[in-house]
């Protein structure tokens, strides 16, 4: 996506979308936000993937690390 498409009219029209109310004093952070989102996603849809790459059959998370 496109991040100087996130506008105040793209966040309204998409908290509409899931019925949900904005207070106007938080629309800027929204948007902020939305925009560091899609950064962040434009870097995971940049990295190369083989096409023949299998995916994992079981994921197992780590562990929580611990302060022992």
């Amino acid at each position: 996506m496109n991040i100087d498409l996130i506008d105040e009219s793209f966040v309204r029209q998409a908290a509409r979308s899931v019925d949900l109310e904005l207070a106007p004093e938080h629309l800027a952070g929204v948007i902020m936000y939305f925009k560091m989102i899609a950064g962040m996603a434009a870097l995971v849809n940049e990295f190369p993937l083989d096409e023949n790459i299998e995916n994992a059959a079981i994921y197992i998370p780590c562990p929580v690390p611990t302060l022992d």
